[in-house]
Protein backbone atom coordinates (compact mmCIF):
# COMPACT_ATOMS: atom_id res chain seq x y z
CA UNK A 1 0.00 0.00 0.00
CA UNK A 2 1.42 3.34 -1.03
CA UNK A 3 1.36 6.07 1.58
CA UNK A 4 1.21 9.59 0.21
CA UNK A 5 0.83 12.98 1.71
CA UNK A 6 -2.82 12.93 2.76
CA UNK A 7 -2.80 16.59 3.87
CA UNK A 8 -2.35 17.78 0.30
CA UNK A 9 -5.21 15.56 -0.89
CA UNK A 10 -7.80 16.65 1.67
CA UNK A 11 -9.78 19.79 0.86
CA UNK A 12 -9.60 22.56 3.43
CA UNK A 13 -12.86 23.64 5.02
CA UNK A 14 -14.07 27.16 4.32
CA UNK A 15 -11.85 29.43 6.39
CA UNK A 16 -13.62 32.42 7.87
CA UNK A 17 -11.14 35.20 8.67
CA UNK A 18 -13.03 36.51 11.71
CA UNK A 19 -13.44 33.04 13.24
CA UNK A 20 -9.80 32.23 12.62
CA UNK A 21 -8.68 35.48 14.25
CA UNK A 22 -10.94 34.79 17.24
CA UNK A 23 -9.43 31.33 17.72
CA UNK A 24 -5.92 32.73 17.30
CA UNK A 25 -6.60 35.41 19.91
CA UNK A 26 -8.12 32.92 22.34
CA UNK A 27 -5.16 30.57 22.02
CA UNK A 28 -2.71 33.38 22.69
CA UNK A 29 -4.64 34.75 25.67
CA UNK A 30 -4.72 31.29 27.27
CA UNK A 31 -1.04 30.57 26.57
CA UNK A 32 0.04 33.98 27.89
CA UNK A 33 -2.10 33.54 31.02
CA UNK A 34 -0.52 30.15 31.68
CA UNK A 35 2.93 31.62 31.09
CA UNK A 36 2.22 34.45 33.51
CA UNK A 37 0.94 32.02 36.13
CA UNK A 38 4.45 30.57 36.41
CA UNK A 39 5.68 33.92 37.72
CA UNK A 40 2.70 34.18 40.07
CA UNK A 41 3.52 30.73 41.48
CA UNK A 42 7.06 31.94 42.10
CA UNK A 43 5.73 35.00 43.91
CA UNK A 44 3.46 32.85 46.08
CA UNK A 45 6.36 30.55 46.94
CA UNK A 46 8.47 33.60 47.83
CA UNK A 47 5.76 34.89 50.17
CA UNK A 48 5.47 31.44 51.74
CA UNK A 49 9.13 31.51 52.69
CA UNK A 50 11.20 30.36 49.74
CA UNK A 51 14.26 32.34 48.79
CA UNK A 52 14.78 35.07 46.25
CA UNK A 53 16.42 32.50 43.95
CA UNK A 54 13.12 30.67 43.55
CA UNK A 55 11.32 33.93 42.77
CA UNK A 56 13.86 35.00 40.18
CA UNK A 57 13.92 31.54 38.57
CA UNK A 58 10.15 31.40 38.21
CA UNK A 59 9.99 34.99 36.97
CA UNK A 60 12.72 34.26 34.42
CA UNK A 61 10.97 31.15 33.14
CA UNK A 62 7.71 33.10 32.97
CA UNK A 63 9.34 35.93 31.01
CA UNK A 64 10.87 33.47 28.54
CA UNK A 65 7.55 31.68 28.07
CA UNK A 66 5.77 34.97 27.44
CA UNK A 67 8.47 35.99 24.96
CA UNK A 68 8.27 32.74 22.98
CA UNK A 69 4.44 32.54 23.00
CA UNK A 70 3.77 36.12 21.95
CA UNK A 71 1.61 36.78 18.90
CA UNK A 72 3.70 37.00 15.74
CA UNK A 73 2.97 39.13 12.70
CA UNK A 74 4.16 36.37 10.35
CA UNK A 75 1.60 33.91 11.75
CA UNK A 76 -1.21 36.40 11.20
CA UNK A 77 -0.04 37.07 7.63
CA UNK A 78 0.00 33.33 6.90
CA UNK A 79 -3.55 32.99 8.23
CA UNK A 80 -4.76 35.93 6.12
CA UNK A 81 -3.23 34.33 3.02
CA UNK A 82 -4.86 31.01 3.96
CA UNK A 83 -8.29 32.63 4.16
CA UNK A 84 -7.89 34.24 0.74
CA UNK A 85 -6.70 31.04 -0.95
CA UNK A 86 -7.73 27.42 -0.49
CA UNK A 87 -4.30 26.20 0.54
CA UNK A 88 -2.51 26.53 3.84
CA UNK A 89 1.01 27.95 3.42
CA UNK A 90 3.81 26.67 5.62
CA UNK A 91 5.16 28.63 8.58
CA UNK A 92 8.61 27.17 7.90
CA UNK A 93 11.00 29.41 5.90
Amino acid sequence: MQRGNRESQLPLPHLDQAALLAKYTTVHIVSLALSESIGIYGLVLFFLGDGFGTLSTFLGISALAIYFHRPKKEELEVMVVATKTDEMPSLQP
